[in-house]
């Protein structure tokens, strides 16, 4: 890429006002909360449930948090492998409002979701999520890491 050229173009919105793709959001079965749109392509591969929240993570001033919580959507973080305290964070705060919250669990060979292959994708997606009865578990196993 040359120095001067950009990846993409962010809109004017702010990301907190945008739910990317709503229209295509089931409400009722569990949300895969991915980083970014690159993301999502992949990620639709295993799950058509799935949204970017553009960015690291969600908090109270987000429409798509509000919508998680209105409607007690169960939630899946699929963040990359190193951002563990964003994970942790997210949890935390969607507990606080009753929500469930599982994890992706990435092997320790991969390093980021876009880098996957579309079976390596669906795999990941069917054998490593992993659910958390209390943040306190979900702290240890980060702390593992």
């Amino acid at each position: 890429i040359r120095d001067n050229a950009f990846k993409y173009w962010n809109c004017d919105v702010s990301k907190r006002k945008i739910i990317f793709n709503e229209y295509m959001i089931d409400w009722k079965k569990p949300l895969f909360l991915v980083e970014g749109p690159f993301d999502l392509i992949k990620t639709r591969l295993a799950t058509s449930n799935v949204v970017p929240m553009l960015g690291k993570t969600l908090g109270e001033h987000y429409q798509l948090s509000k919508k998680i919580i209105a409607n007690k959507t169960p939630i899946v973080i699929g963040l990359d492998p190193e951002e563990t305290k964003y994970q942790l964070k997210m949890a935390e705060f969607f507990t606080g409002f009753g929500i469930d919250v599982s994890t992706l669990e990435y092997p320790e060979w991969v390093d980021d979701l876009g880098a996957l292959t579309e079976e390596q994708v669906k795999t990941l997606f069917q054998t490593n999520v992993t659910k958390y009865d209390t943040i306190v578990e979900l702290r240890k196993r980060i702390e593992r890491i």
